[in-house]
């Protein structure tokens, strides 16, 4: 048979064949210009004598008698321009094969049929309609079926099944409405009556309690046939809405579990296309996913083919995967290129494979790691310029001790061989030349041996440098991210308290920095000479009585001897085997310098405390105040 799908002009669902001709109805179609007959049911074929393919070849003039035709045509035909508010019916006489009149009232529809506008005539014959209907195929229907009227109920088998109830316990439309909650009962009496026919019926889902007491969902359409009869047609779907709760449920769940993954999750089919963009996807790249769904994956992946994993699926619809994950170069909505990680898996859904993207935005990183070269470059150049400060302080200080030890000899040579000279000068007593040669050549040389060490003394001098206003806190801050590794690899605890808004000091920036670089190193030979126990270093800032700022470096280490705790800071005196004994004397030296104190104390069974204490900046200011 032909389908057909009628409906009003302003559309309807598409009707099932079967139920065209399964229905108690007498359906016929004519088509729109009123020039011939293009389907016809069983039904009304048996009431008028006639087969389908004899209607097919009548006219409505044939069926319907030429001046009847012509009234029928000329009201009928506004309703291919618009749609009335309430389904047009009236009496028709229909012609029989034997050419007896066949009275029905008929209703009329805007339909198509095979692409065509139609008009279809819908019609019970008025005969016996209880007798008719139990005797045609709404007993054999396979889903459930009543037909209603103010006074009879029928229900076919199936319908008896799905309720529970046989037809001598129902036998009333109010025993049917009893069926249903109260709320849907009165949305059913609102609306039947505007309910009119099967083209105009939309299926609802409908709960109902069982003679059993089982709860059930209905798929439940209403047709009226005229304004008393109406066929209630329904479908047990409770599984089949389980199911589809179940998988409405997965579905959002799994799309509540992808849109809190951070990364950007990314579907794509075999033609290249996006199925699925996820929230952080939706971040990533600045679309929408109604933007970007159905789009070439391209789009956000300009080089996504270059991907092995991606041209093998696009190319054969096997992923065969193989696990890399590479770096890319994604594109934003505004057009930015940025760097991006990507990882493809294969998903199976149903028999389809499709594949996801699993995008991690590298901006971020990439810019850390860009930051990190470069603060390690700086460190590294920071420690040089410390190991080259520490050289020139210790080479200075080592000048410094040579002058002094040394110049004083050179000066009483000097001295000597000056008075050598005038008492040679003075006397009468001739004395050999070899003599006074001698005497000049002593005289010379210790001239010189002096002058090398003054200009030896001015060349390891350190440049003079300002002092500024100094955070101590941010300096050990600073200081100690130096010596982070350094910690780290001897596996030394590492704890500061650092009293929060102390006041500047004024200070040279390097040497401060050196003074703590040596009392912590220090520390660390301490704790490392001790071997066992607690590997700790505590580094402290506060403020003295006198509002000085102090800073005191402590570690559990082996200590100070009471034999060396008197020459500790004595230059060239050091408790380690390959010390040189000028560290401790030196940051005594740059303390001295700043107006400072720098000392310690020992604590027994608890490694030493070395500390020093500074004016705090407006301290200075005040007295520099004090002495203009």
């Amino acid at each position: 048979m032909t389908s057909i799908n009628p409906g009003l002009a302003s559309g309807s669902n598409p009707m099932n064949p079967t139920l065209l001709e399964a229905f108690p109805f007498e359906i016929v179609v004519i088509d729109k210009q009123f020039e011939r007959v293009c389907y016809a049911n069983a039904n009304i074929g048996r009431n008028l004598g006639y087969s389908l393919e004899q209607f097919q070849k009548m006219t409505p003039d044939e069926l319907l008698g030429k001046q009847q035709a012509s009234s029928l045509y000329r009201q009928l035909e506004p309703m291919l321009r618009h749609s009335p508010p309430e389904t047009p019916s009236r009496e028709v006489d229909y012609l029989r094969k034997d050419g007896s009149h066949y009275p029905v009232k008929a209703y009329f529809k805007h339909c198509t049929y095979d692409g065509d506008d139609c008009i279809m005539f819908t019609s019970l014959d008025s005969s016996d309609r209880r007798s008719h209907i139990e005797r045609r195929a709404i007993e054999h229907l396979p889903a459930g079926a009543v037909v209603t009227t103010p006074d009879t109920l029928y229900m076919n088998k199936a319908a008896t099944a799905i309720t529970g109830y046989n037809r001598k316990e129902f036998d009333s439309i109010d025993q049917w409405y009893a069926l249903f909650p109260k709320n849907i009962v009165t949305g059913f009496k609102h609306k039947s009556k505007s309910w009119d026919c099967i083209d105009r019926s939309t299926p609802i889902i409908v709960p109902i309690t069982t003679k059993t007491g089982a709860p059930r969902l209905l798929e439940l359409s209403h047709h009226g046939i005229d304004e008393s009869m109406s066929i209630w047609m329904f479908q047990d779907v409770t599984e089949r809405e389980t199911l589809l709760n179940k998988l409405r449920w997965s579905e959002a769940k799994a799309s509540a579990v992808l849109n809190t993954v951070p990364d950007g999750i990314v579907n794509i089919d075999l033609r290249g296309e996006i199925t699925s963009f996820n929230q952080a996807a939706e971040k990533i790249f600045g679309y929408r996913s109604e933007e970007v769904l159905g789009g070439d994956i391209t789009r956000l992946l300009p080089d996504a083919h270059r991907h092995e994993d991606i041209a093998r699926y696009l190319r054969t619809g096997h992923p065969k995967l193989s696990g890399n994950t590479i770096e890319a170069e994604g594109r934003r909505k505004n057009g930015d290129a940025f760097p991006v990680q990507l990882t493809v898996i294969e998903v199976a859904v149903g028999n389809q494979i499709i594949l996801t993207g699993i995008i991690k935005d590298l901006t971020e990183q990439k810019e850390m790691e860009r930051l990190t070269r470069q603060h390690n470059e700086e460190v590294r150049q920071y420690r040089e310029d410390m190991v080259h400060i520490s050289r020139i302080m210790t080479l200075s200080e080592i000048a410094t001790e040579i002058a002094h030890e040394i110049n004083q000899p050179l000066a009483s040579i000097s001295t000597y061989a000056q008075a050598c000279l005038q008492l040679m000068e003075n006397t009468t007593t001739a004395q050999p030349a070899e003599l006074k040669n001698a005497l000049q050549q002593i005289s010379k040389q210790s001239r010189r041996a002096g002058g090398v060490i003054s200009q030896l003394r001015v060349q390891v001098k350190q440049r003079e440098i300002d002092p500024i206003p100094i955070d101590i806190n941010k300096l050990i801050d600073y200081t100690l991210t130096l010596l982070a590794d350094d910690l780290k690899d001897q596996n030394i605890i590492l704890q500061t308290v650092l009293q929060p808004h102390l006041p500047e000091i004024n200070g040279i920036t390097v040497q401060l920095q050196q003074i703590l670089f040596n009392l912590i190193l220090n520390g660390i030979d301490a704790i490392n000479a001790k071997g066992d126990g607690q590997r700790l270093i505590k580094i402290k800032t506060g403020l003295t009585e006198d509002n000085w700022v102090r800073v005191s470096v402590s570690d559990t280490g082996v200590g100070i001897a009471k034999a060396d705790r008197d020459k500790i800071f004595t230059s060239y005196y050091s408790t380690k085997e390959s010390g040189m004994g000028i560290g401790l004397s030196i940051c005594q030296s740059v303390i001295n310098g700043h107006g400072g104190k720098l000392d310690f104390n020992h604590r027994k069974r608890k490694g030493a405390e070395f500390y020093f204490t500074l004016p705090a900046y407006k301290i200075l200011k005040g007295a520099d105040h004090g002495d203009d």
